[in-house]
């Protein structure tokens, strides 16, 4: 009986084989086919990367276009500022701040010890187009011009050896003719 069984089993066997390279081949052509998503994934990845490169782009054009709105927003204000200011002397008005950031640096070779004494360095400085807060005109001292040219980060022709009656004049000049 085993003698007859044996062809038979043989052709089972042989159907069980080929049926199991089937299989095998089907599994190569899964496992390419998941190769060529995964290819595709990566390239839709990349795909998205650029996108976000670009939009990255445009906002940072954009933030630049804001900022050129801002400073000639600013200007055109200041403009009618010194106007005013020039016509109304003594009654002088603040201008908006045109030149970005801070640095009390700046004011180390035109001021002393004493004019930075409590100043502090804001951690982020007021953007263009901002007015000047708590804005004094009279009786300025070099402690407060000092102030304001830290906060417009300007200097205002302001040189070492001016003294307190120069840095007035040179400072509401500013106010005048910016």
């Amino acid at each position: 009986m085993a003698a007859a069984d044996t062809p038979g089993m043989t052709e089972g066997i042989a159907a069980i084989l080929q049926r199991l390279n089937a299989i095998e081949a089907d599994m190569q052509l899964v496992k390419n086919d998941l190769q060529l998503v995964k290819d595709d994934l990566q390239l839709v990845k990349d795909d998205m990367q650029l996108v976000k490169d670009d939009m990255q782009l445009v906002k940072d054009d954009m933030q630049l276009v804001k900022d050129e709105v801002r400073l000639n927003n600013a200007m055109i204000h200041n403009q009618r500022t010194i106007t005013l200011n020039q016509r109304n002397n003594p009654m002088y008005a603040p201008l908006r701040k045109t030149v970005p950031g801070h640095d009390l640096a700046l004011l180390d070779d035109i001021t002393t010890a004493d004019d930075r004494s409590g100043l502090v360095q804001p951690a982020n400085a007021h953007p263009v187009g901002s007015v000047l807060p708590d804005f004094e005109i009279y009786d300025l001292t070099r402690k407060q011009i000092t102030s304001y040219m830290l906060f417009y980060n300007e200097d205002f022709g302001i040189v070492g050896t001016d003294d307190v009656q120069a840095r007035r004049t040179k400072f509401l000049r500013f106010l005048t003719t910016y």
